[in-house]
């Protein structure tokens, strides 16, 4: 599979992986917050920032390390990497719906 990279300028950014997609990626805006909405049963690692918000996962992680903007860690036992960066707003990873 390949790996996903977006770079936004200015402006909120919601992305949906198709289910299965364990590929990793990057996701960074400046300007807005980032929400990513994942398959529960994919393998990944997170490396989730945000300079001017928080970062929430309404996922099961096992955390490797915390802050009120950061999280790192795994969702079912982890895997590729995910990277999500923001400046300007929060980050939230969901189930895809």
């Amino acid at each position: 599979m390949t790996r996903t990279k977006m770079l936004f300028a200015l402006a909120p950014v919601t992305v949906r992986f198709a289910a299965g997609n364990k590929s990793g990626g990057e996701l960074t805006t400046s300007g807005g917050g980032v929400r990513t909405e994942l398959d529960p049963g994919v393998a990944l690692s997170i490396d989730a920032s945000s300079s001017g918000g928080s970062v929430h996962s309404d996922l099961p992680v096992t955390v490797q390390g915390t802050t009120r903007n950061s999280l790192r860690g795994d969702i079912n036992g982890g895997g590729a990497t995910l990277r999500l960066r923001s400046s300007g707003g929060g980050v939230r990873i969901s189930a895809t719906r």
